[in-house]
């Protein structure tokens, strides 16, 4: 992702903010979550991390929908 990118979720998140919103939750991830760069990057000191992003990249991926995260103990979990 470009900084403009970044520029153009930033000023639309403050938007919503501005206009009532109580918050905004942003998925941002540091690649396609896909087995070929997971294996890409299986070396890196995040790839736990990263394998429990996946479990949320997927989920929107199947259904298009945003999934309830929750951290539990120092890992993410995908609700439902």
């Amino acid at each position: 992702m470009t900084d403009p990118a970044v520029d153009d979720i930033y000023g639309l998140v403050a938007a919503a903010l501005r206009s009532g919103q109580p918050q905004v939750d942003v998925h941002a991830f540091p690649f396609r979550m896909n087995e070929a760069n997971l294996a890409r990057h299986a070396q890196s000191r995040w790839i736990d991390f990263w394998r429990d992003l996946k479990a949320g990249y997927d989920r929107f991926e199947n259904e298009k929908v945003v999934p309830a995260v929750r951290l539990v103990g120092k890992r993410y979990s995908v609700e439902g």
